[in-house]
């Protein structure tokens, strides 16, 4: 396969998950628009996306920052980590399909922080954790050096722990405000 095939394989598959995140946002994060961030800038491994969602253009441009952990032995997406603000700060994590929805995810922070939140639903690009969160969580994630997301998959119940990186989180939260 060559390289330039590989990245529109990935760059598409970007633009699926950015979609998809972006309706998961719609659906949890309503109200007025956010501050706005410039459009793909960079905080550490943390990137800003605003976008208009095509079904409500009444509620304006929406603002949220993302990682995405992309698995380089099949380059494609494994997990995409969107965090907004609106009034509250809350996150969606868009994991693949195949998973085991009903042991949820496990969100772990320095080793310091570890709880299970459910899944909310999937669709054809993948399945939907929203994690409310709160002033705690949002302490650890500033505080943090690197977290992990670990979900069971089928069949078999296989454990898997998709790392993330916390480098430039609070410069890119704060952009949201």
């Amino acid at each position: 396969m060559t390289m330039q095939f590989r990245q529109a394989i990935l760059e598409t598959c970007l633009q699926r998950l950015a979609k998809l995140v972006i309706l998961g946002t719609s659906l949890v994060f309503s109200g007025a628009a956010l501050a706005a961030p410039e459009d793909g800038q960079k905080f550490g491994d943390w990137t800003a996306r605003c976008e208009s969602d095509p079904n409500n253009p009444a509620a304006g441009t929406r603002c949220f920052v993302f990682q995405s952990v992309i698995d380089t032995e099949k380059d494609r997406p494994v997990m995409m980590f969107a965090v907004s603000q609106e009034p509250d700060t809350r996150a969606v994590i868009v994991l693949p399909l195949g998973i085991d929805l009903r042991s949820g995810i496990e969100m772990t922070v320095d080793e310091a922080y570890a709880k299970r939140h459910p899944f909310m639903f999937c669709i054809q690009d993948g399945c939907q954790s929203h994690v409310k969160m709160d002033e705690s969580l949002v302490g650890s994630f500033k505080r943090g050096i690197k977290g992990s997301i670990a979900f069971r998959t089928l069949p078999g119940g296989q454990i898997v722990r998709v790392p993330f990186s916390l480098k430039g989180f609070t410069a890119a939260l704060n952009s949201l405000q």
